[in-house]
């Protein structure tokens, strides 16, 4: 599968500017998310990937996370809703 650069948003100029550093699909529906981690930084948001949560033993378990810029988690697109407690991020 090729995906095309997303001209419909309007940052890129030229397909060259997309550079995606990480991809994720979501198991449950297929959902394919992408991350463009050095072409066109913009938006307040980072899209952070991680390969597996926890340790080894946690297989195909990787998701990714938006981040806002007071470094909170605001968004695990496919996952559960980020709780915090007392301005702590819960597991």
């Amino acid at each position: 599968m090729k995906l095309e650069y997303p001209k419909e948003t309007g940052v890129y100029d030229a397909p060259n500017q997309f550079v995606p550093t990480e991809t994720a699909i979501n198991p449950a529906n297929g959902d394919i998310y992408v991350t463009d981690g050095y072409g066109a930084n913009y938006g307040d948001n980072i899209f952070a990937a991680a390969y597996r949560s926890g340790d080894a033993s946690w297989l195909n378990s990787g998701y990714i996370q938006v981040i806002d810029k007071d470094m909170k988690a605001i968004s695990t697109p496919g996952g559960s809703e980020p709780i915090y407690k007392d301005g702590k991020l819960q597991r």
